[in-house]
């Protein structure tokens, strides 16, 4: 029988560039903190993956250096979209999201 537990490195081998991925977590409660440390350090390490989208409900981070925070200072060279849930109902460039 194959172990269908694996490590954050591995679950984050299979993104892909292009890829849409979403996140859980609310102001650090709940936030895969292992997974976005092991994605920074594949993207740091490969520059991959690129050009992804990221969907998240709201705030996954501390506002600072953890959560999605983490990946903020390499976010400008990843070609990412981002895409949240918040008061408006907005993406993160201020487009309406389908069905809000």
């Amino acid at each position: 029988m194959k172990n269908k537990v694996v490590s954050a490195a591995e679950a984050i081998a299979i993104i892909r560039d292009g890829d849409t991925i979403a996140f859980s977590g609310f102001v650090g409660t709940g936030t895969p903190d292992e997974l976005i440390v092991a994605l920074e350090k594949r993207f740091v390490e490969t520059g991959h993956p690129r050009d992804l989208t990221l969907v998240f409900a709201a705030a996954p981070g501390d506002g600072k250096e953890k959560g999605l925070n983490r990946l903020a200072h390499a976010s400008a060279f990843m070609g990412w979209k981002v895409i949240c849930h918040n008061d408006g109902h907005q993406a993160h460039d201020g487009r309406p999201l389908a069905g809000t």
